[in-house]
């Protein structure tokens, strides 16, 4: 047996056009995600301006805190900077350079996913710094176009760090900029600001969408319906269903003929069932006799198996029952894979 690397797309392609487009708005966001940037990076200290020179395109995340040496945090690993050590006068004027956080401890960056987070001690006094740099990767959820753009409800289910939040932006990306859009339809209940950005203003891919975060002293399920009944959606889009409440008011929205589009906490389709917080998105399913109810409220599900690689249910209610009756269900792969063939030897 040998291993191939292979790509599962939809069937229709992208047109030259949708290409062109693409390629127009990747250019301009990582233009306009550059400068806001480069303007936080003239905050820093020098050392780290230079540990960085050359690198920005692969830069994740800063970490200073007091008296201790810097990070640097890059997709290929971190660097730790020993001769950056921060003293409190030091760190006041980083303070003072980054402007006052908000009650959650963070400042965002307009327009972009950039954010910087304050730790603080008992005091009260800020005693380190996270700057973290978001980029928007326009095109990430290729391979999953055709479910996105459908129509139809559909719930994404993975783990921390895989994406899913990613695949959620592009989804409302699509839905906004597409020819049927009018107006401000595509609501976002942005929960933990990770769709839009932590700032007032939107990120730059997402400005035709109705970005609604979460205010404090708010729930993401009063948001949700909130978005439901004051925006008039053709499609909800909501990051980090989470609790037995955000499920019912997802089941709201669907109820009321909107569909959505939502991130689960999961592996995979059968532990979203077992999940009692949830499971009702699922439909009313019996466990312990293995019967289902009441019908499941997504027609699809996506399981991000990890970066670019994905499993996809079709069809909901025909993936539940043939798990309660402790059968496969029938999934499609997209995105990349490495597959297992049979090394065939040609004949001489």
């Amino acid at each position: 047996m040998k291993t191939e690397r292979r790509v599962f797309m939809p069937e229709s392609p992208l047109t030259q056009d949708e290409m062109d487009r693409d390629h127009h708005l990747r250019m301009r966001i990582k233009q306009f995600e550059d400068s806001k940037l480069n303007n936080l990076l003239v905050k820093m200290p020098q050392l780290i301006k230079e540990a960085i020179q050359g690198r920005i395109d692969d830069l994740q995340e800063i970490k200073i805190a007091l008296g201790c040496p810097a990070q640097v945090l890059f997709r290929d690993g971190t660097v730790t900077l020993e001769d950056v050590i921060l003293d409190k006068d030091e760190f006041k004027t980083l303070s003072t350079k980054f402007g006052e956080p908000r009650h959650d401890g963070r400042i965002g960056i307009d327009g972009t996913l950039h954010r910087v987070s304050v730790t603080r001690s008992t005091s009260g006094v800020v005693r380190g710094f996270s700057i973290r740099f978001g980029r928007h990767v326009i095109g990430a959820a290729d391979a999953l176009r055709d479910y996105l753009q459908s129509g139809q409800s559909g719930i994404i289910i993975g783990g921390p760090g895989r994406g899913k939040t990613t695949i959620l932006r592009e989804a409302a990306r699509l839905s906004a900029s597409s020819a049927s859009a009018q107006g401000f339809q595509t609501v976002v209940v942005d929960k933990s600001n990770e769709i839009g950005g932590e700032g007032d203003i939107a990120h730059i891919a997402l400005r035709s969408a109705w970005i609604k975060q979460v205010p404090r002293g708010q729930t993401n399920a009063e948001v949700m319906m909130e978005g439901l009944t004051n925006d008039n959606p053709r499609l909800m889009i909501a990051d980090e269903v989470g609790d037995e409440e955000d499920a019912r008011s997802a089941k709201t929205v669907i109820r009321r003929a909107v569909p959505i589009i939502c991130t689960v906490h999961g592996d995979t389709l059968e532990e979203v069932m077992d999940n009692e917080d949830i499971s009702l998105l699922m439909g009313r399913i019996d466990l312990s006799k293995r019967k289902r109810f009441t019908q499941p409220l997504f027609q699809y599900a996506i399981e991000v198996v990890k970066t670019g690689q994905f499993v996809v249910h079709p069809n909901v209610r025909e993936s539940i029952d043939r798990i309660l009756e402790n059968e496969v269900p029938h999934t499609i792969k997209r995105g990349i894979w490495d597959i297992e063939v049979e090394d065939v030897q040609p004949v001489r």
